[in-house]
């Protein structure tokens, strides 16, 4: 039984991933639909990239529909790919999969854009109905990938500030803020081979390093390890967000001990 996975910011109040739903359905009658989730921020193509990134704990074979699509109707490419996980994603080619691609490499991909593997009437803003949904149904009951459409060499990518090391410092970007408010920052352990004793972030200097937000006090802040292994910032009982006023690009910067 093939799974198909679902990502986007349409949020839980409308119909709108219901009817990405039934669309599938109604190919596809046997496939596992499971929602990662719909609350990514409307229009965050940064922060739609970090969540599917996370995508290699399903099975291989799973194919992924991510739509944080700001694009949609425009000439943006919709695409279906195929990654050395094994794994296919259905998605705007917006650089949805710049995080992905620093893990795993593009084995192919394809512009989708025969028409026998999409709804015959396409509007112009709900391709995640039209497009993205029919299309991973069809990829799903073993569709080869290379029949929706031209070969697509050059995907778009984010433009990510590099890691950079200078002395005993380290500096970063957050990448991604959860619903906890903690700031996740694409600096991983691998990076790492000195005690910290500091986090910097805008005119802020967090000192409190530990290993869990109980850590610190209450609406203390602490710098840990994200689940991931990524340097993030947090507030044990309270938001970071909320406290620093940051959004996701903002530069962190991690000092060491000498």
């Amino acid at each position: 039984m093939s799974i198909i996975t679902l990502t986007t910011d349409f949020g839980y109040d409308d119909w709108y991933v219901g009817a990405m739903k039934g669309v599938i359905l109604s190919i596809n009658l046997k496939v596992t639909l499971v929602d990662i989730t719909h609350n990514c921020p409307s229009g965050d193509i940064m922060s739609g990239a970090f969540i599917i990134k996370n995508s290699d704990y399903f099975p291989q074979n799973t194919i992924h529909i991510i739509v944080v699509d700001p694009g949609v109707g425009s000439s943006r490419i919709p695409l279906i790919a195929k990654l050395s996980n094994n794994q296919i994603y259905v998605l705007p080619d917006n650089g949805l999969l710049t995080l992905l691609l620093q893990k795993h490499s593009l084995v192919e991909a394809f512009a989708i854009e025969n028409h026998k593997f999409m709804l015959n009437s396409i509007s112009n803003t709900f391709h995640g109905r039209d497009i993205f949904a029919p299309a991973a149904a069809y990829a799903s009951t073993g569709i080869n990938i290379s029949e929706f459409g031209r070969p697509i060499n050059d995907l778009v990518q984010l433009s990510i500030q590099p890691i950079e090391k200078i002395e005993n410092s380290i500096s970063g970007t957050i990448v991604y803020i959860d619903k906890f408010g903690n700031l996740i920052s694409n600096i991983h352990n691998s990076f790492i081979n000195k005690k910290i004793l500091l986090a910097r972030l805008k005119n802020y200097t967090i000192n409190q390093v530990g290993y869990k937000f109980c850590d610190v006090g209450r609406n203390e802040s602490v710098v840990i390890f994200s689940s991931d292994g990524y340097i993030e910032i947090a507030v044990n009982l309270g938001s970071a967000k909320n406290i620093y006023n940051v959004e996701v690009g903002e530069k962190m910067i991690i000092e060491f001990d000498n």
